[in-house]
């Protein structure tokens, strides 16, 4: 009895512990599944974080994340603006938007990259001020009265920057309106003005010279005497560094012994000689890039948003400190995204 008894007692606990192993066993497999588990997904994660690392340096740290932001990214834009030897500028030129007459709306290849610009100058870029350089409208088969609403309809999209606007007007937008309507349209008083912005003295210039007093032929590219003389004067007073604004170029390019602006080009460069702080000219109208130092003056051409398909959406945000450019112009690529080309003297 007592060896029967003890056979009992020894199968159970021989069970007992065989089914203690096996849990463990099941729950170490489990455990290793899990681990297995979270090692893929941690895999997974790390793909989605370098792709979105490789999206943000194609878009040129376009979606910067909230940490980010919230520490060097603010510090360095309030640090820059709130310094008064900094000037910011952004610069678009050469929309030659073209509106549907039957609807009288912008077409959305126009908006969206207007949008974009003018989005990077709110939330991103922050500028003392903005400048639309030139051939805002396409003007070409365009009447007096459509025109005006076109300039109108763009007037409407660029109202949602925060920062100051200034118009250059170019000869395409002469194609479809008179200046007087040029200036009526966008509720502007000026064609050629000045001004200063910490420290900065700052010259926008109608480079569309009028043929005959009260007629609508204009010679692209040229100055008037007044208007020579209105440079001259306004550098003069100027306390500081200066820049200049202007649709067409305002320098004459290498190799090219016949180009019909040279007359203009060498009675500025004795007047910016003379006067020392003129540090750059900035234009568009060529739909190029071009960045170029003329007698101690820098000069920067850029394309426009659509007629340059390498730099299609092109924008500047440019940076000057005393002499010292730095401009970043931003375009779209092959992929819809947006890239950067830096310069600076």
């Amino acid at each position: 009895m007592i060896v029967v008894l003890f056979l009992i007692l020894y199968i159970v606990f021989s069970r007992e512990k065989y089914l203690e192993v096996v849990s463990e066993e099941s729950q170490q497999k489990e455990i290793e599944t899990m681990e297995e588990v979270v090692t893929s997904q941690t895999l997974i994660e790390e793909e989605v974080t370098l792709d979105g690392a490789v999206q943000e340096e194609v878009m040129e740290d376009e979606k910067k994340t909230q940490d980010d932001e919230g520490a060097s990214g603010e510090k360095e834009k309030k640090t820059d603006t709130k310094d008064s030897s900094v000037l910011r500028i952004g610069m678009i030129n050469d929309l030659h938007i073209k509106a549907s007459q039957s609807r009288e709306v912008i077409r959305e290849k126009y908006t969206e990259k207007i949008n974009y610009f003018i989005e990077k100058m709110n939330n991103d870029f922050h500028p003392d001020f903005i400048v639309v350089n030139g051939d805002v409208i396409e003007g070409t088969d365009s009447d007096e009265k459509f025109g005006e609403i076109e300039l109108e309809l763009t007037k409407d999209l660029f109202d949602e920057a925060d920062a100051e606007k200034y118009w250059v007007i170019g000869n395409h937008d002469l194609r479809a309106v008179n200046k007087k309507h040029w200036k009526r349209a966008l509720e502007i008083g000026y064609l050629n003005t000045s001004f200063e912005k910490k420290g900065y003295g700052v010259i926008i210039l109608d480079t569309n010279l009028q043929i005959e007093d009260g007629g609508d032929d204009y010679a692209g590219g040229q100055l008037s005497e007044e208007q020579l003389d209105f440079i001259d004067d306004e550098l003069g007073d100027f306390d500081g560094k200066a820049v200049i604004f202007s649709h067409y170029p305002l320098f004459k390019r290498k190799n090219k012994e016949s180009d019909k602006y040279v007359l203009i080009y060498s009675e500025l460069e004795d007047i910016f000689d003379d006067d020392g702080d003129v540090v750059a000219v900035f234009s568009g109208h060529r739909e190029k890039l071009l960045f170029e130092e003329v007698e101690n003056v820098w000069h920067y051409v850029a394309p426009g948003i659509i007629r340059n398909s390498k730099y299609e959406g092109y924008f500047s945000e440019i940076t000057i400190r005393g002499d010292k450019l730095s401009i970043d112009g931003y375009y779209l690529n092959d992929n819809g995204k947006y890239d950067r080309v830096h310069l600076e003297n």
